[in-house]
Parts: structure tokens; sequence; C-alpha cells
């Protein structure tokens, strides 16, 4: 299943550009991975995880102000007995330009994440906010990023279910520009 997510998005990456730069956006695609943290208060676990990510510039309102998709899976976390399994991000991306190769932005918006928890489902939806930093290549038109990304925070203290936990991560990405 997560090979033919990966092909479907893939291709999706290359359709985009060709409607795209008839409505004055830059699109641009990512491919990262991440190590995510999950932790319960006493209890603590880290995974890998990957995703890719889909988004524009919008240059209507500012050229430092973007909108990125992030859709991705994690790993096993064992001290939990359970797995994430899928997360979307739906963000805002201002950033500020340091010098013409390298950016810093910030990341804010919402993460949905499902997550199995001792054989048992639990999904939700919560603030994500997170800082990073984008070198573009020079002459290229890609940039390798990373980011530090809050994606879920703890609303109570049960263990049982996503909502006794916080969710963070470190990212690194290849990402790809179509300007």
């Amino acid at each position: 299943m997560k090979r033919y997510f990966l092909l479907v998005m893939m291709l999706m990456g290359f359709a985009v550009p060709a409607s795209a730069s008839q409505l004055n956006l830059d699109p641009y695609f990512a491919v990262g991975v991440s190590g995510m943290q999950a932790d319960g208060g006493s209890t603590s676990a880290n995974t890998p995880a990957g995703y890719m990510a889909m988004g524009t510039v919008l240059n209507w309102i500012s050229p430092n102000l973007r909108t990125e998709f992030r859709f991705g899976y994690g790993g096993q976390l064992t001290a939990f007995s359970g797995d994430i399994n899928v997360f979307a991000s739906y963000l805002l991306k201002p950033s500020l330009e340091v010098t013409r190769e390298l950016d810093i932005y910030a990341l804010l918006g919402f993460t949905t994440m499902n997550i199995t928890l001792a054989g048992v489902d639990s999904a939700d939806t919560d603030l994500s906010y997170g800082l990073g930093v984008s070198y573009h290549i020079p002459n290229e038109s890609m940039a390798i990023t990373a980011d530090w990304m809050q994606y879920h925070t703890a609303t109570t203290s049960s263990l049982t279910s996503i909502s006794g936990m916080n969710i963070s991560g470190v990212s690194i990405s290849l990402l790809f520009e179509y300007y």
C-alpha cells in the first residue's frame, strides 16, 4: 500500500506544474524523512517516518508565503506497543530570505494523525507549528530543508489514546521547485 501511495504522490508532483503556471502559482514537491518522538509524560518512544509534501508560493499575497500539504507514515512506538500509521499536515509557511540561497521559515497549521496503541486505533487533529531552514542549491530549482515540528500536544494524561501524547519530529527533505 505504501508503495502505491508513493507512486501516486510522485505522479501528482509531476502533473501539478502544467496548470499552476497559468494561475501564477509556483508549485513545489518534496520528499523527506523524519525522526519522530512520542512523549507520554513518563514514557517516550522514537520512530523514523517518511513523508511527501506538495505546496505552492502564494505570489499574489507575498513571495515569502507558501502553503504546504504533507502526507506521511511513521513506524513502531515500541514503548507504547503501537505504531504511527499515517499523518497529514495542512500548513502555512511564511519565510524570511537571509541570503540568496538561505531561508528560514515557520510552519503553522493542523495535523491529523492516526496511531495504533495496544491494538486500538486512535485519530486526532491538533494545531501544529515548527521552524526550519532551507538551503537552495545555486542555479538549480532544488533545495535541502531541515525543520522541527510539533505535530500534536497532549490534552489529557491518558496514554491509551493520542490525546495523552506530545508528538514532535525533526525532518530533512529534498525539495523540487517548478519555477
